[in-house]
């Protein structure tokens, strides 16, 4: 099997069923269920809002495509890590919701309202970062450390697994 796998040019990496289960329900199959509920927040759109929607949404969607019979086979395989995921991912989003309907005390702003820009000004209690610019301090950091990564196989790439023994 390492053979084929180099004849592809890949890496081969031996990770453990339940790690790799995580880690596949992180890097893949809840960005596909993100993308998927994003994009059909515009199944009924009208020509307008099609028409104002930029290549940064078509961006984040585009991996909403695929078969749904494959996607629904390959997501029942993965239920419980993917679940997992999806709960952390609906903290965030429920977090951020509360801050910008001003439900959330911690995600004032310094003027004590909801929507203050700036990430000094979005400060909750002591001093840390409110939901709102947590998660977006958080994201920029995630984002930064995937465009450094490079997937296995990759010259140059780093990979959180450590490479199986040959």
């Amino acid at each position: 099997m390492t053979e084929l796998v180099a004849l592809c040019g890949a890496e081969h990496r031996l990770v453990r069923p339940d790690a790799h289960d995580r880690v596949t329900a992180a890097v893949s199959h809840v960005p596909h269920l993100v993308a998927a509920a994003l994009a059909a927040r515009f199944a009924g759109a009208d020509e307008t809002t099609l028409a104002l929607a930029g290549q940064g949404l078509r961006d984040v969607t585009r991996i909403a495509g695929g078969s749904p019979d494959l996607w629904c086979d390959i997501l029942r395989q993965n239920a419980g890590p993917i679940a997992e995921v999806l709960d952390a991912v609906v903290r965030d989003l429920t977090e951020v919701a509360s801050a910008l309907r001003g439900t959330d005390p911690g995600a004032a702003g310094a003027s004590g309202s909801p929507g203050t820009s700036g990430v000094s000004g979005m400060a909750g209690a002591a001093g840390t970062p409110g939901a709102l610019a947590g998660l977006l301090v958080r994201g920029n950091h995630g984002r930064a450390l995937l465009a450094g990564a490079r997937p296995a196989g990759v010259a140059g790439g780093r990979s959180a697994a450590p490479k199986a023994a040959a």
